[in-house]
C-alpha cells in the first residue's frame, strides 16, 4: 500500500466516524431532555478525531519515508551519491541514541568512518522514523519539504496546511492530559471537523504524492556520483 493510499484509509475512517457523530448531534438536539451521557460520549468522540487524524498524517509520512530509505538501501548507493539530507539522516539512525546516552565519543567516530566509506542503509528498525525533531504538523511539514528540495506547493483552500499545527498541538494536549477531551469536544462541532478533514485530506494528498514523485524520480541522488579511487 503507498503511503497516499494509507492516509487516505485512515482519513476515511475519521470522515466516517465524524458522520456518525453528527447524526447522534442531531439526534441529541431533537431530544427535549438531552442525555449527559450520550452528550459527554459525543463530546469525547469529536475530541478523538484529533489523534485519529494525527495519527493518519503521521503514519502515512512515516510510510513515504519508509519507502525513499528502503530504496536506497536496496540499490546499494554509495554515501557520497545520496544528498545531504539521507547522509545525515542515516548517521543519526545509527548513532544520535548513543551520543545522547553518553556513549564514547571516539568510537562512535570510528564507526562513523565506517559508514562514510560505505553503502547507505539503515537499521531495520529505523526505516520509518521520522526525521529528528519530534512529532509531525505545519512547520514540520514545509521543513522536510525544503531539506527535502519537493517541488511543490499547498493546494488552495486548504489554509497553507495550518490544520496540521491544530491537529498536532491538540493531539498532543489529549494524548499527555494536559486538555480533557469533552472539553476540547464541546468546542466544535462534527461539521467543522469534517471541513477540517476536507482540507487536511487535499493538502496531505498533495504532499504525499510530491515525495512519491521524489523516490521515483531519485531525486535523493546527488548529480554526482562517488570519487573514483
Amino acid at each position: 500500500m503507498t503511503s497516499t493510499a494509507l492516509f487516505r484509509s485512515r482519513i476515511g475512517q475519521v470522515t466516517v466516524m465524524l458522520r456518525s457523530i453528527k447524526k447522534a448531534e442531531r439526534q441529541q438536539s431533537k431530544n427535549k431532555r438531552p442525555s449527559v451521557e450520550l452528550g459527554t460520549m459525543v463530546a469525547s468522540a469529536r475530541a478523538a478525531s484529533y489523534v485519529m487524524m494525527y495519527n493518519a498524517i503521521e503514519s502515512s509520512v512515516r510510510s513515504a519515508l519508509y519507502s525513499v530509505r528502503e530504496e536506497i538501501s536496496t540499490s546499494y548507493k554509495h554515501f557520497v551519491e545520496v544528498e545531504d539530507f539521507w547522509q545525515v539522516d542515516t548517521i543519526q539512525s545509527k548513532f544520535l541514541d548513543k551520543m545522547q546516552d553518553g556513549t564514547n565519543h571516539s568510537g562512535v567516530i570510528r564507526d562513523m568512518i565506517t559508514i562514510v566509506d560505505g553503502f547507505v542503509v539503515w537499521p531495520q528498525e529505523h526505516l520509518n522514523r521520522m526525521p529528528a525533531g519530534g512529532n509531525f504538523g505545519t512547520e514540520a511539514a514545509f521543513r522536510l519539504k525544503s531539506a527535502l528540495g519537493l517541488r511543490w506547493t499547498a493546494p488552495p483552500r486548504t489554509l497553507g496546511g495550518n490544520d496540521l499545527e491544530n491537529i498536532r498541538i491538540r493531539r498532543n494536549n489529549l494524548s499527555h492530559g494536559f486538555e480533557e477531551f469533552e472539553n476540547v469536544g464541546n468546542t466544535v462541532t462534527a461539521d467543522d471537523l469534517l471541513e477540517i478533514v476536507g482540507r487536511v485530506e487535499q493538502f496531505m494528498v498533495s504532499y504525499l504524492d510530491a515525495i512519491e514523485r521524489y523516490r521515483e524520480s531519485k531525486s535523493y541522488l546527488r548529480s554526482y556520483g562517488p570519487p573514483r579511487r
